[in-house]
């Protein structure tokens, strides 16, 4: 939990290969599920339609969202989020998160 009452999501993660191009940016996506979903019901990740953090957290909701972005720039292998708190990441495209 942060100072501010938030329960902080911690992701050890590991470089990628960029062998077949730039990695400009790593998205941390969280799926959370609707009360007595299991995860054997959901779509393929794809499939998987993005919403809110706002509207996916909502009594009785799930769904998935962008949780962080994180920059190749500042990268960290340890990666906390709160959820909400995106980081600005420019794709390849010039397309800012």
């Amino acid at each position: 939990m942060d100072a501010d009452g938030r329960w902080l999501l911690r992701l050890n993660m590991q470089r990628v290969s960029e062998r077949n191009g730039v990695i400009r940016c790593y998205i941390v996506y969280v799926v959370r599920l609707r009360p007595g979903q299991r995860t054997s019901e959901l779509p393929p990740p794809e499939e998987i339609p993005l919403s809110t953090y706002r509207a996916v957290h909502r009594p009785g909701e799930g769904g998935a969202y962008i949780a962080d972005a994180v920059d190749v720039e500042t990268w960290n292998s340890q990666v906390r989020t709160a959820g909400n708190a995106q980081k600005n990441c420019v794709d390849n495209h010039g397309v800012r998160f």
